[in-house]
This record gives C-alpha cells, structure tokens and sequence, in this order.
C-alpha cells in the first residue's frame, strides 16, 4: 500500500498519502509514516501499524410485524494477518433468502489489484459474482478501474391490488 520504494526519491506527500491510504484498510486502527534526514542528506521512513481483531458477527433484525431475526453473517477481514477477508452469510426477509460465501484478497498476485469471489444461492437458484478492481489511491495514483460479472436468478417483490402482503 505505500507508494515509494526503497531508493525512491524522497517526496513527504507521498508518505501521507500513504499514510491515509493505510487508515483506510479496514483492519489498521493506526498507521503512522514518519523520516528523519540522516546526516549525509539521505532519509530513514518509518512506517508502523496496529491491526485490529478483525473477526466480527452480525446480526439482521427487523420490527416490521413484530420482531424478526432474518439473518445472520461472520466475517474476518485479516484472515491469518493476510488482509484476506472471507465471509458466510445467510438472511431471509420476507419471500427473499440469501446464503453464500464471500472471498477477498486485496493485492493480488502481488499488484495493486483487488480480487472479490462471492458465491451461494437464493430462493431461485445459485448465485456466482466475481470482481477485479484497482482502488483509486489518491492524487498520486494512477487512476482506477473495476471489472464484475454477476450470475444470478432473482425473483423480485410485487404487490397487486390492495393487499398488504407481497407477492412474487
């Protein structure tokens, strides 16, 4: 996630735009990108984070007629301090359900590429959803690009007449 390298020239907006970009990853709770000039003219940086625990549980309610437990989700977005993030969800509100996997790994093959895999099933069949993306990086980035293609069959909700309840 830094940009600059080893023997780069030395350039402190680029180490803060680093820094930002570091904040931003969803398991650092603190990243900081210091230097300090060295006698001879050259620069020592310093780059430190914390990440956090990032396994987390979620829980999908609603109140609409009462109270409802529709779903539920667990998800660790630094699996084994690799930035990889994999999810299991499953929910279902109203006629609509949703199980599946998702997989994300930042980085791919070592690029600046972001690489998303989710897949599962829904009331009308499987489901299979793959994403390249190139975040955007700042004023020193390069630009940004996204690529997706969806598989999916989904029935949509609809209501006919008068009656209160949904219908497909």
């Amino acid at each position: 996630e830094l940009l600059f390298a080893e023997r780069d020239c030395f350039d402190p907006r680029m180490l803060g735009e680093s820094e930002r970009i570091l904040r931003g990853l969803g398991y650092i709770t603190e990243a900081s990108v210091t230097a300090e000039q060295r006698e001879e003219g050259s620069w020592d940086v310093f780059v430190s984070t914390r990440d956090e625990w990032a396994l987390t549980i979620g829980f999908e309610i609603s109140f609409e007629r009462g109270f409802a437990f529709n779903g539920v989700s667990i998800s660790n977005k630094n699996l084994f301090g690799s930035a990889t993030t994999l999810a299991l969800f499953r929910s279902q509100f109203r006629a609509r359900r949703r199980a599946g996997i998702l997989l994300r790994q930042p980085n791919l093959f070592g690029a600046r590429l972001d690489g998303i895999l989710q897949a599962g099933n829904t009331r009308s069949g499987d489901f299979l959803a793959q994403s390249l993306f190139r975040p955007y990086t700042g004023e020193f980035g390069n630009g940004a690009a996204r690529q997706s293609v969806w598989l999916r069959d989904d029935y949509f909700l609809y209501s006919a007449g008068v009656a209160p309840e949904y219908r497909q």
